[in-house]
């Protein structure tokens, strides 16, 4: 083969390739979304005055830049839920977060439209995690994605106020009006009794809460803000993360008197900051597993320099299932530890096998006794989808 026969292969080899690009380039343009840090949508359905302040960045986290032209696509599985389908999502987060802080690829995809169920507390860890890789990916990458197409998933997530974490347009959806009352997912580094007093007399619409236990409360919802400003994240670290963030959301349901909160930070983790609080005191603290550590933050509560005033959140907020309703539970959910403390039964202790970055609160009672189990418990997974904005 001579010269001019290679140099002919080489120019059609090469226009593959453009013209390659250019079919992707246009199929990509043809989805919903592009997740564009610098849009403004704060004012999608989120009222004026729950826009926190922006996150503190991690200066010290060295960027990855990709080092050649690719795409990678991420599929969500059709449920995104940390009771029934935990493992499959926590392995689609972890993907999320390889591909955009860690990976080479130029474009990831994020295939969102098979979404049938996902979980409150799902999406609010889905929520800090995407709005995490946002700020801190490269700006050579492009972050592409679409809405679900079930409109029950994607209209609790546009009332949810999910999509501002995203910096993208909620969709164009509307849900019938159910019963249920959503609290907005909200972040902040600091502890606001403002959002504390906004999300209390939303529970007050379902649930009678006299004046002293009301007071207790919230002091139990502020220490969970301190916690994180507290121990949560690792001093002078150079992982990609957000000082002192956390994130909360809730909901009420006054026809079954359901209150429901979710508090989440992606701090070290709740086993991490007992093991070094507990070394000292206990020598056989190493045979412990994880969820005996959250057994422990929860019964006895994470003690700071010996103080009665911090570390008696959890503890706290377990008291006021026993006082307060019927039926509740507290679940906790760190590092490889699950731990559940569900009212006249047995708490349920498990070993995952995946790891949950940060630490993961759920706190929920629910007043009527006929929407509660005979066993005092309350199952989420049974609850209605449909939600009404907190005003």
């Amino acid at each position: 083969m001579n010269k001019n026969n290679l140099t002919k292969l080489k120019k059609h080899r090469i226009r593959q390739i453009r013209l390659q690009r250019i079919r992707e380039n246009r199929r990509l343009s043809r989805k919903d979304v592009s997740y564009d840090t610098v849009k403004d949508v704060s004012a999608d359905i989120v009222p004026s005055d729950q826009i926190e302040s922006a996150p503190i960045i991690n200066k010290k986290y060295n960027i990855c830049h990709p080092t050649y032209y690719n795409t990678i696509r991420i599929d969500f599985p059709e449920s995104l839920d940390l009771s029934e389908n935990i493992e499959r999502t926590v392995v689609t987060l972890e993907n999320i977060k390889h591909e955009i802080l860690y990976g080479k690829n130029k474009k990831i995809i994020l295939e969102q439209e098979n979404i049938e169920k996902i979980s409150p507390d799902a999406a609010i860890i889905l929520a800090a995690e995407i709005n995490r890789c946002i700020e801190y990916s490269s700006s050579k990458k492009k972050i592409i994605g679409d809405y679900p197409d079930n409109p029950s998933v994607a209209g609790m997530l546009k009332y949810m106020g999910f999509y501002r974490f995203l910096n993208i347009p909620a969709p164009n959806v509307n849900l019938p009006k159910d019963s249920r009352i959503f609290f907005n997912v909200i972040s902040g580094h600091d502890s606001d009794m403002r959002i504390v007093d906004r999300l209390v007399k939303l529970f007050e619409r379902a649930v009678e809460i006299p004046i002293i236990p009301r007071k207790r409360l919230c002091a139990a919802l502020i220490e969970c803000m301190d916690n994180v400003n507290n121990h949560a994240y690792i001093k002078n670290t150079k992982d990609p993360v957000f000082v002192g963030q956390w994130w909360m959301a809730g909901f009420c349901d006054p026809s079954t008197g359901q209150v429901t909160f979710t508090f989440y930070d992606q701090g070290v983790g709740i086993p991490t900051t007992l093991k070094e609080k507990l070394s000292v005191k206990i020598r056989g603290y190493l045979s412990w597993s994880e969820s005996d550590m959250l057994d422990h933050a929860i019964t006895k509560g994470i003690t700071r320099h010996s103080s009665n005033r911090h570390g008696n959140g959890l503890p706290s907020l377990k008291g006021f299932i026993d006082e307060l309703a019927p039926g509740g539970f507290l679940r906790v959910l760190s590092g490889k530890g699950d731990f559940t403390y569900c009212k006249n039964n047995k708490p349920i202790k498990k070993d995952l096998d995946v790891f949950i970055d940060g630490s993961l609160i759920m706190w929920s009672i629910q007043s009527d006794k006929e929407a509660v189990n005979d066993d005092g418990t309350i199952d989420l997974s049974k609850q209605p989808a449909q939600l009404r904005l907190a005003v």
